[in-house]
């Protein structure tokens, strides 16, 4: 079966938030029943060739099976009406203070929401959309406008006809924009927002043609459309998405003002340079089927940390990838609930559950480790091949694995077979043994447990005089001694390492050769064996001291998170908040206030350094505080420390409340709300949930509150009592997503720390599938959370 065209025409009528829609699908058929998509539509009319026919809808199963068709070709008209939805998926609205905007979220199976259609990305088809609504609203497509027509207080709006592209990835946005416009080569960029909206510089745009530029040059293809629209939405789910030519983002992420923080700038150009990665792999080249999503996912997120990195190489973008990216996924794998990278999706509305950091994070630093064991121009060459290949058509994960080991010559299929289809990933123990090094791989898991799984690992050994790479096969090995300072050069391996109390030692003692993402890794290898307890909190404190005058951006922000973490685990420590305090402190100190022209890593620091302090250092926060009253001319850096030293030391969330009401950008209103989480008492939790209740905090944002108020050990009984109605008004918004579960796991590891028993109860009653995952996960976070804290006592 091969569907060739959807020729759809949706009659919107805004007032009543329904539309009246029309297709005709031409598609070529084997003989067998033709069964499409389709989900909270009413059907009223199906012609096959002209002619009426039967059909049947079963809603629950989300199918449409459309009886009188025949072998070869088939003109199919459908005719239905459709209601535009409160969730965030599907054709849905977006609430903002100028108005409603009709806005689309398809990815994975929402375009079934829209318009009957057979949602499944192996399916991919030329679409011709023609919308009619009020004439002063304005729509956006993937394409640019065919044709306008006015009839009265009507308009006829037609698009041109989109390349051949999977159901998810069309796009349809109604409302009234304001538009800024830029030209890069012969594609029209355009930055869209609804009116009133578009607070932004001219930043979003610039990036945007650069990383285009980027991209072609480096994949050796054109960018396929005539325009690229980037459009901030006000209300969305996800943080961006890849509509061919029309990618949709939260304000957050798009947006660039007086308001925006270094890091939100930083993030804004990494978010811009993933979705647009996507325009090549994702939507010229697409999987075949959901298991593959993870290869769309771990490929735009490792292109975009590279071409940021490219771009702007003082942003240093690979420390911001170990952290937001490698460091996450070596948790998440860490667990006996986690999954492999590869999937078997049998139920396209499950592929939600895998939109995780395993997708993104672990896959991404899996495609960092094969460019570092390949080579990067045969890492490249390889990329080329295989889209050329594969263009406006659909793909395997192993139709890349060979092409780079096409050009590469390397055993590159054998190893990304077994790093994909394995969960989990080695801690390498290392030891010195006579003349050589011994190494010895051993599944690592956050409880300790053991497993005799082995991976081909691309080990990278640095000594003191280079780096050289090796594959490690087996359980154990041995290597020559001579020069030997460390494993896994500039952190590209997916593993840890457990040094010997000697090597330890001699690492550190050569530290000073190392460059701050290898340092990073020995920091953060000591917090993941602290916390499955390999190594004691003694000891954890001893190794990490030997990195406290190292003032790097990377091993600051390292050391204060995870002593700010242990704080949270366990409050009543005095030895941990103590030590905290002392080491933020002092850097807080160091850094001083900011200067003119500054490394921006070093502003990004400080405001984390503020905000970390504020909830070790009390007489810090009630000092900090006083900046409240002036939130909008505080530094934008350092605007979240400010907020939570006004929660901790004021506690009052009426003064916040102000504020709140105030501000322009979603930026400060995402860091006012993790702000009112750590706000405590009846009144200020009673008041922000009303404000959940109400709206006055977006839908999108609301999974923020919950996790910080979670994480205020003040808040954690109420969180107890509040999670039922949490997930209640999380799957309302976020219905067949996965954001539910993520909150769950997000929030259970702490609310349960003491009340371990109470939670678990709690959990087992609340039970569903759809936040299973986040459940077992949260538990097992719960279990090693728990038993640190009882390990280690007040």
């Amino acid at each position: 079966m091969e569907i060739s065209s959807y020729d759809l025409e949706l009659d919107i009528d805004y007032a009543k938030m329904t539309y009246r829609g029309k297709e005709k699908i031409t598609v070529a058929l084997d003989g067998s029943p033709f069964v499409i998509n389709a989900l909270d539509l009413h059907i009223s009319q199906v012609k096959v060739q002209g002619q009426k026919a039967a059909f049947s809808h079963d809603n629950a199963k989300e199918e449409l099976r459309i009886d009188g068709t025949s072998k070869g070709k088939n003109e199919i008209d459908i005719d239905f009406t459709g209601t535009v939805n409160d969730a965030l998926v599907g054709l849905y609205k977006a609430r903002s203070k100028s108005g409603i905007m009709l806005t689309t979220q398809f990815e994975s199976t929402g375009a079934r929401r829209m318009f009957p259609c057979l949602d499944n990305p192996g399916y991919k088809a030329e679409f011709s959309l023609t919308v009619i609504i009020d004439s002063d609203l304005e729509a956006i497509s993937n394409m640019p406008v065919e044709s306008e027509a006015r009839n009265g207080g009507r308009k006829s709006v037609k698009f041109r006809k989109t390349p051949r592209m999977s159901t998810y990835l069309l796009y349809l946005g109604i409302g009234k924009f304001d538009n800024m416009t830029k030209k890069g080569g012969s594609v029209d960029f355009i930055l869209t927002a609804p009116k009133g909206h578009l607070n932004s510089s001219e930043f979003p745009l610039d990036i945007a043609i650069k990383v285009v530029d980027f991209y072609e040059k480096y994949f050796g293809i054109k960018y396929a459309l005539p325009k690229m629209h980037l459009i901030a939405v006000p209300e969305f789910a996800a943080g961006a998405m890849e509509n061919w030519g029309a990618i949709t983002y939260r304000e957050s992420v798009l947006l660039v003002n007086e308001s925006t923080s270094t890091a939100v700038k930083k993030r804004v150009a990494e978010v811009i340079a993933h979705e647009i990665a996507h325009q090549w792999f994702g939507d010229l080249v697409t999987m075949k089927w959901w298991n593959d999503l993870w290869l769309n996912e771990s490929f735009a997120t490792f292109m975009a940390f590279k071409t940021v990195d490219n771009l702007f190489p003082k942003w240093e973008m690979f420390g911001n990838f170990l952290i937001s990216e490698t460091e996450g996924a070596l948790a998440g794998d860490s667990l006996h609930n986690s999954h492999p990278i590869d999937v078997d999706v049998k139920d396209p509305t499950s592929v939600a559950m895998i939109f995780d950091e395993i997708s993104y994070g672990k896959g991404g630093s899996i495609l960092r480790m094969i460019e570092s064991y390949a080579g990067p121009d045969n890492f490249m060459n390889g990329i080329r091949a295989y889209l050329k290949e594969k263009s406006y058509g659909n793909a395997e994960g192993h139709d890349l694995w060979q092409a780079i080991e096409k050009v590469s010559r390397l055993p590159v299929t054998k190893i990304m077979e077994a790093w994909i289809r394995k969960m989990g990933y080695p801690a390498v123990q290392v030891s010195r043994k006579g003349d050589s090094i011994s190494l010895r791989q051993q599944q690592f898991f956050l409880n300790g447990a053991k497993s005799e799984t082995v991976w081909p690992v691309p080990l990278t050994v640095v000594r003191e005089k280079g780096t050289e790479s090796v594959l490690f096969e087996g359980k154990e090995m041995e290597i020559p001694s001579g020069g030997f300072v460390k494993l896994n050069a500039n952190q590209t391996g997916f593993y840890r390492v457990n040094y010997s109390a000697e090597l330890f030692r001699e690492a550190v003692s050569k530290s000073g050769k190392l460059s701050n993402l290898d340092r990073w890794g020995i920091l953060n290898d000591q917090y993941a064996f602290l916390m499955s307890r390999i190594i004691s909190l003694d000891e954890y404190i001893t190794r990490i001291r030997e990195f406290f005058s190292d003032t790097n951006h990377l091993i600051v922000d390292e050391i204060s998170g995870d002593l700010n973490q242990l704080h949270l685990i366990m409050p009543e420590n005095e030895r941990i908040r103590a030590l905290a305090a002392e080491y933020v402190s002092a850097h807080v100190k160091r850094l001083g206030a900011k200067k003119a022209g500054e490394d921006e890593n070093i502003s990004v620091l400080r405001g984390q350094l503020w905000q970390r302090l504020a909830l070790v250092d009390q007489k810090w926060a009630k000092e900090t505080s006083a900046m409240f009253s002036d939130f909008m001319h505080v530094d934008p850096d350092i605007r979240t420390g400010v907020a939570f030293s006004e929660a901790v030391s004021v506690n009052s969330v009426a003064e916040i409340e102000k504020v709140f009401m105030k501000v322009q950008s979603d930026e400060d209103r995402m860091k006012l709300i993790s702000s009112m989480g750590f706000l405590s008492g009846e009144k200020n939790t009673g008041r922000v949930m009303d404000l959940v209740a109400s709206g006055g905090i977006k839908k999108q944002d609301i999974m923020r509150f919950f996790v910080a108020a979670a994480m205020n050990p003040a808040n954690r009984k109420f969180m107890i009592d509040t999670l039922p109605t949490a997930i209640e008004e999380m799957r309302k918004i976020y219905a067949g997503t996965a954001y539910t579960s993520r909150m769950v796991e997000a929030v259970v590891p702490y609310i349960g720390i003491g009340r371990e028993d109470e939670t678990g109860k709690l959990l087992k009653k609340l039970g569903n599938p759809d936040i299973d995952l986040g459940t077992k996960k949260g538990l097992e976070y719960l279990e090693a959370y728990s038993a640190l804290a009882k390990a280690v006592g007040k």
